[in-house]
C-alpha cells in the first residue's frame, strides 16, 4: 500500500470544502475527478441516519444452485457458471436489497468467485428457491479476507460443514482460500476440482509454523497481472478512498454524527482483480464516481491483456483470454 509521504491523505482536499469566499489554493497532489458529483450527497447525509450496509456479510447454502440466481448479465446462469455454485459455496453480499435491471423485481446482489450474480426475492423478501436450497446460514459483520494459505502440518486442521457434523481433515501441502473470520473460526474453500467449504481454526499463533500464507497471492508473490498494474490500481483507488475519508470527515463534523466511510477495498488471484465497495450510504448514488474509477482503471491498463467492467459497488480486472 502507498505510504503517506505526500502529505496528510485523510484531509479534505480545499477544493472540495463548501466555504464562503475561499482562497483557490489548489492541492498539490492528482484530485480525483469524481469528487464534484460527490457533493451532491450533502443533501442525503444530512437526512436522519440510516443503518449503514455492511458488505462484509456472507451468505452460503447447501443447495445454491436450486435458489433463482441470475449472473451478471442478469440471465439465467450458464452451465459454466452453474458448476461453481459447490455446497456452501461463500456468497458475499454486496448490497441486501436491490433491484434487477426492470426496476421491479427484487434481488440481492452477491459476489461469488469475483463475479457478479443476483439472487432473486419473492414479494415477502425471502429468496425465491429456497424452500429448495436446504440449509441456508447469513454470517453478518465478519471480516473479510481473501487470500490462499498452505497447510504446514498433518493431522491438525479439519473443515467443518456450516450445519451437520460432517468434517474433512486437511493434509500437508493443502491449500486452502480464506474467505472471512468469525470470531476464532475461519471459513474456507478447498482447492480441490470438487471444492469443499467450511469453517477451520487458524489461530494466528501458528502462522509459519501449522500454516503460512501462499506466496502467490495478488499481494506477496509473482502474479500474471503486472505489478506495475497493481500498483496503478491500488493508486487509484486510494486516491477515491481519499476523498470519500475526506467528505465524510466534513459531513460528519456538520451533521455531529459517525456514518462509515465508504471505502474500496481490492483482492484477487492471478489473472483477476476484484475491487468492492464497502459501506455505500443506503440512498447515495455513487455511480458517476465509479465510472470515473472505471475510466483511470482503464487508462492504467492500456498496452495491456486487461479488461475491466464494473457497477456502482464493483469493479473486475481480467485477464482477457487468449484466443
Amino acid at each position: 500500500m502507498r505510504s503517506a509521504t505526500n502529505g496528510d491523505r485523510s484531509a479534505v482536499p480545499l477544493s472540495l470544502v463548501p466555504s464562503g469566499g475561499g482562497d483557490g489554493t489548489k492541492a498539490g497532489r492528482r484530485c480525483f475527478r469524481g469528487a464534484v458529483p460527490l457533493l451532491g450527497m450533502l443533501a442525503i447525509l444530512l437526512r436522519p441516519a440510516a443503518p449503514a450496509f455492511s458488505v462484509s456479510s456472507f451468505l452460503v447454502a447447501e443447495r445454491p444452485d436450486r435458489l433463482l440466481i441470475y449472473n451478471k448479465y442478469q440471465q439465467q446462469i450458464t452451465p459454466r457458471e452453474r458448476a461453481i455454485l459447490a455446497p456452501f459455496v461463500p456468497m458475499r453480499i454486496v448490497r441486501n436489497d436491490d433491484l434487477l435491471g426492470d426496476g421491479f423485481t427484487p434481488c440481492m446482489t452477491v459476489e461469488i468467485a469475483g463475479a457478479f450474480f443476483y439472487l432473486v426475492k419473492g414479494k415477502e423478501g425471502e429468496l425465491a428457491g429456497a424452500d429448495r436450497a436446504g440449509a441456508i446460514r447469513r454470517f453478518s459483520d465478519v471480516a473479510a479476507i481473501g487470500d490462499t494459505v498452505t497447510v504446514l502440518t498433518n493431522g491438525l486442521f479439519q473443515v467443518a460443514l456450516p450445519v451437520g457434523e460432517a468434517r474433512r481433515s486437511i493434509r500437508r501441502g493443502d491449500r486452502l482460500v480464506r474467505y472471512f473470520q468469525e470470531g476464532d473460526r475461519t471459513y474456507v474453500g478447498t482447492l480441490d476440482q470438487s471444492p469443499i467449504y467450511g469453517f477451520t481454526r487458524l489461530p494466528a499463533s501458528a502462522r509459519g509454523q501449522s500454516w503460512n500464507i501462499a506466496r502467490n497471492t495478488i499481494v506477496e508473490g509473482p502474479t500474471e497481472i503486472p505489478q506495475r498494474v497493481l500498483n496503478a490500481v491500488r493508486e487509484n483507488i486510494e486516491e477515491v478512498n481519499r476523498v470519500y475519508q475526506g467528505l465524510y470527515v466534513f459531513f460528519n463534523k456538520q451533521t455531529s454524527e459517525q456514518r462509515p466511510v465508504p471505502r474500496w477495498t481490492m483482492s484477487g488471484s492471478q489473472r483477476t482483480i476484484v475491487c468492492t465497495l464497502n459501506n455505500r450510504p443506503s440512498g447515495a448514488d455513487l455511480s458517476q464516481s465509479t465510472k470515473y474509477l472505471v475510466k483511470d482503471l482503464e487508462n492504467a491498463l492500456l498496452g495491456t491483456r486487461l479488461r475491466v467492467s464494473g457497477t456502482p459497488d464493483h469493479i473486475e480486472i481480467r485477464m482477457e483470454q487468449e484466443e
